[in-house]
C-alpha cells in the first residue's frame, strides 16, 4: 500500500504509476499519517456504455487537487482501467447568477376584455 506522502513524492518526481497504484489513488486507499488530508471533492459519471462508464474523481490531497479518470467496469467480468496519470489541478470558484424567465397566466374576466 502507498501512503499520502509516498504518492506526493512519486508524483513530484514524475513517476509513471502502475494500474495497482492508480487503483489505490482512485479509491483513496492511501495511508494517512499525522497531518495528512485526503478527501473526495467531487465525482462525475458519464452515461453507462454496455460494459463500462467513465468515472472522474477530484481529490484533495494535503491541500493539492488532483483529477483521476477511470473506465469503470459495470460487471464482474470487466476490469476497471485508468486513463493516463493523476493530473494536478488548480481550484477556482465561480459564483453564477441564473436568470429564469417564466410566463404567468392570469385569466381576464369577459367584461374587462379589450377588443
Amino acid at each position: 500500500m502507498m501512503s499520502v506522502q509516498d504518492f506526493l513524492e512519486l508524483y513530484d518526481s514524475g513517476h509513471d504509476f502502475s494500474e495497482k497504484e492508480m487503483s489505490y489513488i482512485f479509491n483513496m486507499d492511501l495511508e494517512e499519517g499525522d497531518g495528512d488530508i485526503l478527501f473526495l471533492v467531487e465525482e462525475t459519471y458519464d452515461e453507462p456504455r454496455r460494459w463500462t462508464r467513465n468515472h472522474t474523481r477530484y481529490l484533495c490531497i494535503n491541500g493539492r487537487y488532483f483529477v483521476i479518470v477511470a473506465d469503470e467496469a459495470l460487471t464482474e467480468l470487466q476490469d476497471t482501467s485508468y486513463w493516463g496519470e493523476p493530473l494536478e489541478l488548480s481550484k477556482d470558484t465561480i459564483t453564477e447568477t441564473v436568470v429564469v424567465t417564466r410566463n404567468i397566466w392570469t385569466p381576464i374576466p369577459r367584461k374587462e376584455r379589450k377588443e
